[in-house]
């Protein structure tokens, strides 16, 4: 069985629809689709449910997997490993300085001329400590 590489918790591949291969918790779960939830399954046929993980017994939509990066402690260190580059002063700006919002985009702090895109409430003490982190 193939394990987490950050946190160490048993986990399964499963090839979803679009040829995707998504590591998921190892334990089904019963759902209840919902077309407006935000949690997520993965059948066993790849199919990926936005769904509701409570409701009543008697119209359960079936049983998938949870998929991993929903429960991985660890989730948000990987989320934050992309690069950007400031769009003034060109620095690099990586790692903790970067949030991802909703669908795709970004806020995040420059530590080279401390510009702020998005909603960003760093202090310019984070920016310092970032800048000095970078430097060779």
């Amino acid at each position: 069985m193939a394990k987490c590489k950050s946190c160490g918790t048993d986990i399964i591949w499963i090839k979803t629809k679009n040829g995707k291969s998504m590591p998921c918790d190892v334990q089904k779960v019963k759902y209840w689709e919902n077309p407006l939830s935000t949690g997520r399954v993965v059948t066993q046929g790849g199919r990926v449910v936005p769904c509701d993980f409570h409701g009543a017994e008697l119209i359960v939509a079936g049983e998938g997997y949870i998929p991993h990066w929903s429960t991985c402690p660890d989730a948000t260190r990987y989320r934050a490993l992309q690069l950007i580059d400031c769009p003034y002063c060109g620095h690099e700006i990586k790692g903790d300085l970067i949030l991802q919002e909703h669908q795709g985009k970004y806020s995040y702090l420059c530590p080279g001329c401390l510009y702020r895109r998005g909603d960003w409430s760093a202090t310019i003490e984070d920016a310092r400590k970032a800048w000095n982190e970078t430097k060779p």
